[in-house]
C-alpha cells in the first residue's frame, strides 16, 4: 500500500530522504518516474540519499506491477508531478497524497505557496484527484501547516 505519495519535481532529495522519510513508519521507499528509471546515473544518485530504509527507482509500469503485487507493504511514494500521482493512484491503493515542490513552469497555472505553483494540467489531474475521493495536502516538512487541497480547489 502507498501509505504516502509525495508529489515533489525534485524526487528524493535531503528534504524527503531526512524528514519526511523518518516521520512515519515506512518499510520501501520508491521514485516512481520513467525518466530516471531509464537513467543509471540518476537512479543511483537518487538512491544515494535514502538511508535506514529500502529504496527503489522504479518506472510507472513497474510501479504499479510492484505495489499491486506487494500490497501489504508500507511505501513512502515520490512522483514528479500530478499527472503521475494520478495515475499511480488510480492503479494502487493510496492512502495519503502530498504535494511538495513544484517549482514555476512556462505553462500558465497558479502560485498555491511559495515553493508550489500548479499549471492549469496540474490542476486538472488535482480535480480528478480530488474527485475519485483521494485526500490532497500542500505541505512542506511534516511539522509545517498542511493546506487542504480540497479546500483550495473549491476557491478557483
Amino acid at each position: 500500500m502507498i501509505r504516502h505519495l509525495r508529489i515533489d519535481n525534485r524526487l528524493i532529495h535531503g528534504q524527503v530522504a531526512n524528514t519526511w522519510i523518518h516521520s512515519g513508519d515506512y518499510d520501501q521507499v520508491v521514485a516512481c518516474n520513467d525518466l530516471a528509471a531509464a537513467d543509471k546515473l540518476q537512479s543511483q544518485l537518487l538512491l544515494m540519499a535514502v538511508r535506514g530504509v529500502e529504496a527503489k527507482v522504479l518506472s510507472m509500469e513497474k510501479s504499479i506491477a510492484f505495489f499491486n503485487k506487494y500490497p501489504q507493504m508500507k511505501a513512502f511514494v515520490v512522483v514528479k508531478d500530478l499527472k503521475d500521482a494520478w495515475e499511480l493512484a488510480s492503479c494502487t491503493d493510496c492512502m495519503a497524497i502530498n504535494i511538495g515542490n513544484q517549482a514555476k513552469k512556462e505553462e500558465d497555472g497558479k502560485d498555491i505557496t511559495n515553493n508550489v505553483y500548479l499549471t492549469d494540467t496540474d490542476i486538472i489531474y488535482l480535480k480528478k484527484l480530488l474527485e475519485a475521493g483521494h485526500e490532497v495536502s500542500c505541505q512542506m516538512l511534516p511539522n509545517t501547516s498542511r493546506i487542504s487541497m480540497k479546500e483550495a480547489a473549491a476557491k478557483w
